[in-house]
């Protein structure tokens, strides 16, 4: 029995932890500087979120990590976060005519529709609800979801009566999971939809993957036809 090894984009740290951070995930690559959020103020265990930012917000559309991380660097540019072939940021003046004289189309964004928050929401109603509104699952507990969302959605979420959250240490936290897939190809599609792959093992040409993932690409997986395992947490 021959074992392969693949690495996936590396789900529960991308993910978690810039969204535990309050920024959304990078794309894959080379990592630009990503501003650190203030922390999540709490009163009695409830998160209170803070006064919508009168700090103006930019983004650019670039597809290579590479290029985001020199042009950060090379411009000074503040409060940076990229997501999906889309950089975000602050800048002064003098930053947006240089970035419009590298043929740049800059365009100003609402922060309150950038920034966002991974937080505990506790269980009232259906998820349905949550995805209505925008919100992203990333894990299911018992008496919590531990959702993604913006400002604006997570305003929306308490406007309609929900309950916030801070995160537990260690939050969220990846389930253990086995698959067994028929070809190298699907490797790599398991790869690609985020799961932390540990080893594959290939059997008389049926690849038994061992890996972790969040709910949220569980789901995902499950929704592309691959039969998911649960393993015992050890």
């Amino acid at each position: 029995m021959s074992k392969l090894r693949f690495f996936a984009a590396g789900t529960a740290a991308a993910l978690l932890l810039t969204g535990a951070c309050g920024t959304p995930p990078h794309s894959v690559g080379t990592s630009p500087p990503i501003a650190t959020p203030p922390p999540i103020a709490t009163q009695a265990d409830t998160i209170v979120l803070p006064a919508p930012s009168t700090t103006p917000r930019y983004a650019v559309t670039i597809e290579d990590p590479d290029e985001i991380a020199l042009l950060t660097q090379q411009l000074k540019l503040r409060k940076v976060m990229a997501a999906r072939s889309t950089l975000y940021f602050g800048a002064d003046e003098a930053q947006l005519r240089r970035l419009r004289e590298l043929g740049y189309e800059v365009r100003r964004v609402d922060p309150e529709v950038v920034d966002s928050r991974v937080l505990r929401v506790r269980r009232a109603g259906s998820e349905e609800s949550l995805r209505e509104r925008g919100i992203v699952v990333v894990s299911r507990e018992p008496t919590y979801w531990i959702v993604s969302g913006t400002l604006a959605e997570l305003r929306r979420l308490v406007a309609a009566g929900y309950h916030l959250e801070p995160l537990a240490p260690g939050e969220p936290r990846p389930r253990r999971i086995r698959l067994v897939v028929g070809s190298t190809d699907d490797v790599q599609r398991v790869a690609n939809l985020d799961v932390d792959i540990f080893s594959v093992a290939d059997t008389a040409g049926r690849y038994t993957i061992l890996g972790a993932a969040l709910d949220m690409h569980i789901d995902r997986l499950r929704q592309a036809g691959f039969t998911v395992v649960l393993l015992p947490t050890p």
